[in-house]
């Protein structure tokens, strides 16, 4: 049962990186709106960051709605390029104590859950057009999720 949602942020200390938006104020909007409307859907919301992520959601008050910060991501610092943040998201995936959880980017925001969605193991965030030739991959990634030492059960596929 998934109890737990778990959000993502690294920035080599100090850049400023707009994580993708046009400015860093727009990444800071986006990301307490991101967490406020998942907040009521979950036990835990679980932040994972470096201490410049706890730096700014502290200045924010974003840290009053997050039951975990994990600054594991200090290990990247001065050390991954700053264009590798799908890196320290996927990163991110890996410190979930072993119970089921998800991951939401900061740019996500969940007004409405799936009725099923707390019963399954693993889940996608966004619903795809699958009959692209560009979309192959989803179709490699459920054989490989099937073929695993430990397959999920259940896969709820928006």
């Amino acid at each position: 049962m998934i109890e737990q949602v778990i959000f993502s942020y690294w920035n080599d200390i100090g850049t400023r990186n707009t994580s993708g938006f046009l400015t860093f104020r727009d990444y800071l909007f986006s990301q307490v709106l991101a967490i406020h409307t998942a907040k009521p859907h979950f036990k835990k919301v679980k932040f994972v960051t470096n201490d410049f992520g706890v730096e700014v959601i502290t200045k924010i008050g974003l840290h009053s709605l997050i039951d975990i910060i994990d600054t594991s991501m200090n290990q990247f610092d001065k050390k991954l390029n700053k264009y590798f943040w799908g890196f320290a998201k996927t990163y991110a995936y890996t410190r979930h104590d072993n119970k089921s959880f998800c991951h939401l980017d900061n740019d996500f925001y969940l007004w409405v859950l799936n009725e099923g969605f707390h019963k399954s193991e693993f889940g996608f965030q966004n619903p795809e057009v699958f009959d692209k030739e560009f979309y192959r991959y989803y179709y490699r990634l459920i054989e490989i999720l099937k073929a695993a030492p430990k397959p999920p059960q259940t896969i709820l596929d928006n």
